[in-house]
């Protein structure tokens, strides 16, 4: 599953649909949704949430305002930075 989007990306680079050159992100270099489509095409879904993030920054903003939040605790999201 990992070599797929690198297979897609040569495909396009040897149809000569991509037209940057240069050191850069694959956003840059390729169309998103031609990208998405060949994907598709592959049947791989890819499906995008961000209600999580909502939530999360909700949680971890209701941590930071408890009074006994001490120096050096941790929030209880994942990867949080300290308080």
């Amino acid at each position: 599953m990992t070599g797929i989007p690198a297979s897609i990306a040569l495909q396009e680079i040897a149809h000569g649909r991509v037209a940057a050159t240069g050191v850069m992100g694959p956003e840059q270099a390729f169309e998103p949704e031609a990208f998405f489509g060949e994907l598709a095409r592959r049947r791989i879904a890819i499906e995008r949430s961000w209600s999580w993030v909502v939530l999360e920054e909700a949680r971890v903003e209701a941590f930071e305002a408890q009074p006994d939040c001490v120096e050096g605790q941790k929030s209880p999201s994942v990867g949080a930075e300290e308080h």
